[in-house]
């Protein structure tokens, strides 16, 4: 056997065990991270993220709401299975801009859209200003075809500020809740499509109290 082709088989012996482990990946350019496997979700079905047709009013629909409903409850099952708890509450601003992403931009949804962007966004800065530095961001997947992988690294709270973190990540749920229930105050219609998305926002605090 010759050595170019020893070094052949040792790469695709390499390739193939990279591909094979889940892992919680470290940041592009930091060097490598250790892996960290996350446990398989089962009997989770997410579905593909819609995208909105630019200027179009989209009305209500159980079709369009089921689907924000089943991101959001597939990704709080997803942030509780992580291994480093610590990447939690970062997770859940994460999952809840993948929700926000799948709503489109105009129509009866907008406010829904709107209030889940904010949300995302006040969690994710959160979970910024209490970062530990001595750990690194890190994207985290499900090990198997068509599973939830983060679109972004996920930013780590630091052990001594994380039951804090929590409690104030919990509020800021509490709060988007509470504004998605106010936007559809107005219209009968949205009602029921706003308080099943709400419902499904307020649900992420009982993974945060148990942080």
């Amino acid at each position: 056997m010759t050595i170019r082709l020893i070094r052949h088989l040792a790469v695709c012996v390499a390739l193939s065990a990279a591909f094979a482990a889940p892992a919680l990946a470290g940041d592009e350019g930091v060097g490598p991270s250790p892996s960290v496997f996350v446990p398989q979700i089962n009997d989770v079905s997410v579905p593909r993220p819609a995208r909105a047709t630019p200027g179009a009013g989209v009305p209500l629909s159980t079709a369009a709401t089921t689907q924000v409903v089943q991101i959001l409850s597939a990704g709080q099952a997803f942030c509780a299975s992580l291994p480093d708890n610590s990447y939690a509450i970062d997770c859940l601003a994460e999952r809840m801009a993948a929700a926000a992403a799948a709503m489109p931009d105009t129509g009866e949804y907008a406010d829904a859209k709107a209030a889940l962007e904010a949300g995302a966004a006040r969690l994710n800065a959160l979970a910024v200003a209490n970062a530990d530095g001595g750990k690194p961001r890190a994207s985290a997947r499900q090990p198997r075809d068509g599973g939830i992988r983060t679109s972004r690294p996920l930013v780590p709270v630091r052990a001594d500020r994380l039951a804090d973190v929590s409690a104030q990540a919990a509020q800021i749920v509490a709060e988007t809740e509470t504004l998605l229930l106010r936007s559809a105050e107005t219209s009968s219609a949205r009602k029921v499509h706003y308080a099943r998305i709400a419902t499904a926002v307020g649900s992420n605090k009982v993974l945060l109290r148990s942080i």
